[in-house]
């Protein structure tokens, strides 16, 4: 009777996470995609006068204020990543509508380093398939100022509490003096995650002007 009970008990519990997984997943998607509409339409009110990070227009979504940094698009995680809002902090509610820019970095496009972190499971789980990143492939961030092009360069799996990846040039890293950063950051491995996993990249590129029209085409 017990060994039923325990079974009946185990089985249940299983449910309840794959229920919740989803659950997690449909809510942020539809909060993520309101939020990026959001983000959208208000890019184009601005497109002929850029504002500085300063004036960025803060979005409410689902009764709660958030503070737009961007949007990402990552051509080599297109189905996931493309047109996806950054927000500011690195909270629940942040992660949940997108990523999450860490706050005691820069933004976009200035020097230093760029960090921005993403779930890899549930809550919209941006960074599904972090594993397929390799180097070479470029990051795109849309601001109110313009386009940054990143280029990936060096990956790296860490402890939580190696918080030296998101320093302005962090150890071990080859790199320019000065060089502009953007730092990619999620949990390890998928779904029992007792480490991180970081990738960097370096601007390469700055645009007035969508360059992803022959990828948006395809």
């Amino acid at each position: 009777m017990a060994g039923e009970l325990l079974v009946t008990l185990s089985a249940l519990t299983f449910l309840y996470l794959i229920y919740n997984a989803w659950f997690s997943n449909v809510t942020a998607q539809a909060q993520t995609a309101e939020l990026a509409e959001e983000i959208q339409q208000i890019y184009q009110l601005h497109d002929a006068k850029p504002l500085s990070p300063a004036e960025s227009t803060p979005v409410v979504v689902s009764g709660e204020q958030v503070s737009p940094i961007g949007l990402l698009y990552i051509p080599r995680l297109q189905d996931k990543v493309w047109g996806l809002p950054i927000v500011e902090g690195v909270g629940i509610k942040a992660l949940s509508l997108g990523v999450g820019h860490y706050s005691s970095t820069e933004l976009p496009g200035e020097l230093g380093n760029f960090a921005i972190a993403g779930h890899r499971a549930t809550h919209g789980e941006p960074f599904a398939y972090f594993e397929r990143l390799r180097a070479g492939d470029l990051v795109y961030v849309r601001t109110q100022q313009g386009w940054f092009e990143y280029q990936l360069f060096d990956q790296k799996k860490i402890k939580e509490s190696e918080t030296w990846v998101l320093a302005d040039s962090p150890d071990g890293l080859e790199i320019a003096e000065g060089s502009a950063l953007i730092t990619l950051t999620t949990c390890d491995p998928r779904w029992n995650s007792y480490q991180r996993w970081a990738w960097w990249g370096v601007l390469t590129n700055t645009y007035e002007q969508s360059p992803l029209e022959a990828l948006e085409d395809n």
